[in-house]
């Protein structure tokens, strides 16, 4: 008997391993560096309050102009941050023959690609703790790719340590036709479990005026 149920566990493991499926995304941006800046400015007073405490042997004038000189340091960094986050074009994962393969393309048309072997995936997915909360609209709904879709809503804080410069919403359109517990931008394994985003536009609220789209191009089950 017990060989029968080893056998049965390696067969149902193999399958799922050997399962294929390739999705990928064009990724798009929007900008207004002018609304972005002004957001951005607004995370950096917050921060500057926490960052530059006052001291008891200095003047509230000299800890305000401490904290004009953090704000007026960090804040020419923010169109390099941005610059940062908008390299890449397309993104697509392969699952085959056990094997997690990752593709990026960048705007210059490089091209990268990584090999997982998905028995050993260890650090795959982003830790729960990281969302905040889940939002559905099932009202809100959209056909893409011929799958039914809604809009579901996540807030997430990207870097603990950092909440009010990793503080993002991901706008997406998901459906709970597809079962696969592997996505290029959403590794949140508790929703992947549940749906799979077709759609996806990510806002990060220190940059508001910023956004990253990706856009179902092809998908294959």
């Amino acid at each position: 008997m017990k060989k029968y149920i080893v056998l049965l566990c390696f067969i149902i493991t193999a399958k799922n391993y050997s399962q294929e499926f390739f999705v990928s995304y064009d990724i798009s941006y929007k900008k207004d560096m002018e609304k972005s800046k002004e957001s951005y400015k607004k995370v950096l007073e917050s921060m500057a309050n926490k960052t530059v405490p006052k001291e008891a042997d200095i003047s509230e004038e000299e800890m305000v102009k401490k904290r004009e000189q953090f704000i007026s340091m960090m804040l020419p960094m923010m169109p390099m941050m941005i610059d940062g986050m908008t390299s890449e074009k397309e993104v697509s994962i392969m699952l085959q023959d056990s094997l997690l393969i990752e593709k990026n393309t960048d705007i210059n048309d490089s091209k990268s690609e990584k090999i997982l072997k998905i028995s050993e995936l260890k650090e795959y997915y982003t830790e729960e703790s990281k969302l905040i909360s889940i939002r559905e609209d099932i009202k809100d709904t959209k056909i893409i790719k011929g799958y039914k879709c809604h809009k579901v809503y996540l807030n997430v804080i990207e870097q603990p340590e950092l909440p009010e410069m990793s503080f993002t919403i991901y706008e997406m359109y998901v459906t709970d036709e597809i079962k696969i517990l592997y996505h290029p931008v959403i590794r949140l394994k508790s929703v992947l479990e549940k749906y799979f985003p077709m759609e996806t536009i990510m806002h990060i609220q220190a940059y508001k005026g910023f956004e990253v789209k990706y856009g179902l191009k092809e998908i294959k089950i």
